[in-house]
């Protein structure tokens, strides 16, 4: 009789899990049903976009809301069926969706019709290649909804796409680019041949008052969700920084790191135990986190390593342990801004080891800012324009440099020249216009004698007619207008549009700062990177701890650097592992000459000293 019973309770037992997992089957089964369902959604909107130069806002709502709810409904699938190729797949949509996002800031460019149809043509094109090979391409393939293509009919594919592609890049290498940065995601190549072992990617989603994050490591992809909504992280951080953007006043300046330690344990605490092991970080924000520095998060207030000095201003703040002592920041708006074909791309032989340097350019009214509202501006333009100190501060690190202010410091050269130099270096007054992000430019002098110039103004969409091949190019004068709490649009189109044109990296600075620190601080950080030989990004963040330490005089008060108005402005995108190409060892020949100075020297001392007087 027990045995009877033992036996029909195991066989309920077996039943009642085979039912459970019959419906777990189901539910997984209906989940990939809807995802697939989104995924022809998101195509044919893709094939909307990259077909027509005008589309209605409705449709761009719809799509936009498509693609958050395919990768949702990934990230939902990931949770509970535990199968990281869902994860793969919500990182592949989501940087999609990011892809679409850039080209329609490029879309308000002032491009002719004929350009603008040519480069979607392409684009279209290009997608309609990628859609008849899915398998081989999309890293959702892992999980088929359709017959896999062969091994041999993927090396066709390959080949053709390459032909494809090459003969764009004969024929326009700006656009060429532009192929690259849309073509699709190959987040294997990135974690195999880019992420080093100190290295992790942290790209934000903000969806529905949520915010997610994916964290990528060199052999992982994990999704972290926040418990907190993503409202509240926003309106902090808007308060954080609005000060930071908005003071003028040297001794006035306000930073509440109460308020940088709560974000710290609300936005960057919860994903220690996956970054703790890694020094350098890259960020890809999105939404309101678009240039927000988490180098100034503080991570405790309760932290004392001296007694202030009462006569330095913002001394307390030297004793705060920023996260900029713990790791180093760089900034992308994408993913593919890493992508190996990309990095191949923007390798140039023989481009040399010389800075160009142009500041003060000539301003003679305020009549060409119109097109950008900011004729109130005229007046700080004006009195920025002495920068030749800063400038000197760099130049002097390095053995060949040209130098160019005033009437020299034109587009003409610029477009002509900039090409041949392996570090640009622009202290020019620019704008990041939020209003109209590729109207975002930088302030040359107006050259009369060009009659294809028609302004002094370099926007982005400009920017991206032209190519360039510098390791680094830095901005130094420029500021965001106007500073929005939502998303500062303005960040990403100036910068974005030099790396489209193949420069390595780019350094730019959010809001002014005093050109004589601003001085200081870039000659700590090219010094880092001549005589240390430190990559761009560990440069930055040695240039920046630094200033954590120091202090200067201003209208007979010394004021402390700690604070973040002096070194939280500057931000890096692009490739944060450039080098500079200086050699360590010293040439045979120039040994040689050395030793031969040595003997020569001591020989002449010797005769000197046992010559008979």
């Amino acid at each position: 009789m027990v045995v009877k019973k033992q036996f029909v309770i195991i066989f309920f037992m077996v039943c009642y899990s085979l039912f459970l997992s019959n419906n777990g089957n189901g539910n997984t089964s209906f989940a990939t049903k809807r995802i697939q369902y989104l995924e022809n959604r998101a195509k044919k909107f893709e094939t909307i976009f990259y077909y027509s130069d005008k589309i209605d806002s409705s449709i761009y709502l719809d799509g936009f809301q498509t693609f958050n709810q395919l990768i949702e409904s990934c990230i939902a699938t990931q949770q509970q069926s535990g199968d990281h190729r869902f994860a793969e797949k919500a990182y592949y949509y989501l940087e999609r969706l990011k892809s679409i996002k850039l080209l329609l800031i490029l879309k308000s460019a002032n491009f002719s019709d004929s350009t603008r149809t040519r480069q979607y043509h392409l684009l279209s094109k290009q997608l309609e290649l990628y859609r008849f090979q899915p398998g081989s391409i999309d890293p959702s393939d892992s999980i088929q909804y359709a017959d896999s293509v062969t091994k041999n009919e993927s090396i066709r594919f390959q080949n053709s796409m390459q032909l494809f592609q090459d003969s764009v890049r004969s024929v326009d290498p700006n656009l060429y680019l532009l192929l690259l940065f849309q073509q699709p995601l190959h987040l294997k190549e990135i974690q195999q041949y880019y992420l080093h072992q100190n290295q992790i990617i942290l790209d934000f989603w903000v969806h529905d008052d949520r915010l997610f994050v994916f964290i990528i490591a060199s052999d992982a992809i994990t999704i972290f969700q926040y418990e907190l909504a993503a409202g509240k992280i926003k309106s902090k951080i808007f308060e954080l920084m609005s000060p930071l953007h908005q003071n003028q006043d040297l001794l006035q300046l306000k930073f509440d790191y109460r308020l940088a330690y709560q974000l710290y344990q609300q936005l960057f605490q919860p994903l220690e135990k996956y970054v703790q092991h890694f020094k350098e970080i890259i960020v890809i924000p999105d939404h309101f986190l678009t240039g927000f520095p988490f180098e100034i998060l503080v991570t405790d207030t309760s932290f004392k390593k001296h007694v202030p000095a009462k006569d330095i201003l913002y001394n307390n703040l030297s004793a705060l342990p920023f996260l900029v002592y713990r790791n180093a920041f760089s900034y992308n708006y994408s993913i593919k801004a890493l992508a190996p074909q990309l990095m191949k791309l923007q390798i140039v032989n023989n481009l040399g080891r010389r800075l160009l340097a142009m500041s003060e350019p000539i301003i003679t009214s305020s009549s060409n800012y119109s097109s950008f509202e900011i004729d109130e501006m005229y007046f700080q333009f004006q009195t920025m324009n002495a920068t030749s100190s800063e400038v000197k501060k760099v130049t002097r690190l390095l053995w060949w440099y040209d130098n160019l202010k005033n009437e020299w410091v034109t587009k003409n050269y610029f477009f002509s020249n900039g090409r041949d130099y392996r570090w640009i270096y622009l202290a020019l007054p620019g704008i990041f216009n939020n209003s109209h992000p590729m109207n975002s430019a930088l302030l040359f002098t107006q050259d009369y004698s060009d009659s294809i110039v028609s302004t002094a103004w370099l926007t982005a969409g400009e920017v991206m007619k032209h190519r360039l091949s510098a390791d680094l190019l830095t901005m130094t004068g420029c500021q965001i207008l106007p500073l929005a709490g939502e998303v500062n649009q303005g960040i990403i189109a100036l910068p974005q549009s030099f790396l489209y044109t193949g420069v390595k990296s780019v350094l730019f600075n959010q809001w002014r700062v005093n050109s004589s620190s601003t001085g200081e601080f870039m000659a700590k950080f090219f010094w880092e990177i001549k005589y240390k030989r430190q990559t761009n990004v560990l440069a930055l963040q040695q240039a920046k701890i630094a200033f954590l330490k120091s202090s200067y005089s201003f209208s007979g008060q010394k004021i402390s650097k700690a604070h973040p108005h002096f070194w939280a402005s500057f931000m890096l995108i692009g490739n944060p592992n450039v080098r500079s190409p200086f050699k360590e060892r010293i040439p045979q020949w120039g040994v040689i000459i050395i030793v031969y100075c040595i003997v020569i020297i001591v020989s002449l001392f010797i005769t000197r000293k046992t010559r008979p007087k």
